[in-house]
């Protein structure tokens, strides 16, 4: 809100008018929201893609190409660069994280649960060369161009996601939220 506006609505309760009258004579329209402007494209395709996924690295791998094949023959702007986006992130990460959601949903977990899932995977991933690309590329180089291992989604070897989502093992850190 506008100072002037404040101004303006502290002047009229202060005269005594009816709060909810004062509020309406300054209020202003929200402006529109992008997320629920993309909602209406994203959700059919993330429900007719991602959704009934089962929680393994084969079928998060499966659900993420089918998603991109979803991406490539829309021909809306929106999902242009949406592609566009994704193509460029790490194929591991965009897998991992897809079968991440997928986990949690499956499994409905709760916040603790989740912050411990999510250690045990990041502590993998960090440990991957994908990491030291991804922070020579953004931080130290800045070129914005990293060489993924491998470069593209579709060749994304199951048995590499399957390790990442791996239990924990005897050796892992936890953060003992969960009992």
């Amino acid at each position: 809100m506008l100072s002037h506006k404040l101004d303006a609505l502290r002047e009229a309760l202060t005269e005594g008018a009816n709060p909810a009258e004062a509020i309406a004579e300054v209020a202003e329209a929200p402006p529109e929201s992008g997320l629920l402007a993309a909602r209406a494209w994203w959700d059919p395709i993330a429900e007719g893609t991602l959704n009934g996924a089962e929680v393994s690295a084969e079928s998060a791998l499966d659900a993420t190409i089918r998603l991109l094949r979803v991406l490539e023959a829309d021909e809306r702007p929106e999902t242009a660069q949406l592609l566009e986006s994704v193509r460029g992130m790490c194929p591991t990460s965009v897998v991992v994280t897809l079968a991440q959601i997928a986990r949690t949903r499956a499994q409905q977990l709760d916040l603790a649960a989740v912050l411990e899932d999510d250690l045990r995977v990041v502590v993998r991933i960090g440990q991957r060369p994908d990491f030291a690309e991804g922070v020579r590329a953004q931080v130290i180089d800045k070129d914005r161009s990293p060489k993924w291992q491998p470069s593209r989604i579709e060749d994304l070897d199951p048995a590499e996601v399957e390790a990442i989502l791996a239990p924990h093992r005897p050796d892992e850190t936890k953060l003992g939220l969960v009992q």
